[in-house]
């Protein structure tokens, strides 16, 4: 579980900070076509139901790729890769 750390943590990052700069941001960015400020105050709203999908699909892809990798690691002769610049 350690080797997956890594990968959690930045799918987590990445969230956590999209989340953060829609907050930051949106309130200031959206104007009327007056230039003013519009009323009421933009709400953000996180739908996670559409979200979900995307985790989900990172996750299936995340273990089929280490999946394969582990499936193909065996036949990998590292010795003749490595001895290929001797002569």
């Amino acid at each position: 579980m350690m080797g997956n750390l890594p990968w959690i943590a930045a799918v987590l990052a990445v969230s956590l900070l999209g989340i953060v700069l829609a907050w930051l941001v949106l309130p200031f960015a959206t104007l009327t076509q007056t230039g003013a400020a519009p009323i009421p105050a933009p709400v953000v709203v996180i739908p996670w139901e559409a979200i979900a999908p995307f985790y989900l699909a990172a996750v299936v892809l995340f273990v089929a790729s280490i999946w394969l990798v582990r499936r193909q690691l065996p036949d990998v002769k590292i010795s003749g890769v490595l001895r290929v610049g001797q002569s």
